[in-house]
C-alpha cells in the first residue's frame, strides 16, 4: 500500500512505475497545494486568502483619486490597469507538457 503523506490521502508516495504512470499520478494532484501538505490546518488557507484579498483591495483603493487627474496624468482606471498588468507579469509562466 502507498505511504500516505496527508490525512486526506490525496498526497501519497506512488508505486514505482513508468514515466507515464508518474505523470498520471501528478495530473490527479490538486492544482493548488492544500495546507495539509505542509501540516497546517485548513483555516491557514482561508487566512492567507483573506490577507491577500485585503491587500489587493487596499492597493486598489490607495490609487483612487482624491481629485480629478491633471492633464497628462493617468486616470484611476489606467492606474488599476497598470497594477493588474504588473501582477500578471509576475505570475510564473505555465509549464508546457505533452502530458
Amino acid at each position: 500500500e502507498n505511504y500516505k503523506l496527508s490525512v486526506s490521502g490525496a498526497y501519497y508516495v506512488p508505486d514505482a512505475g513508468t514515466f507515464e504512470d508518474l505523470m498520471a499520478y501528478l495530473h490527479v494532484l490538486p492544482d493548488n497545494d492544500d495546507p495539509e501538505v505542509f501540516g497546517m490546518h485548513d483555516n491557514a488557507n482561508l487566512a492567507f486568502q483573506l490577507r491577500e484579498t485585503e491587500r489587493l483591495i487596499a492597493e486598489s483603493l490607495s490609487i483612487q483619486p482624491r481629485e480629478p487627474p491633471r492633464e497628462g496624468e493617468l486616470t484611476a482606471e489606467a492606474k488599476v490597469d497598470q497594477m493588474c498588468d504588473s501582477l500578471l507579469a509576475r505570475l510564473p509562466k505555465p509549464l508546457v507538457s505533452k502530458y
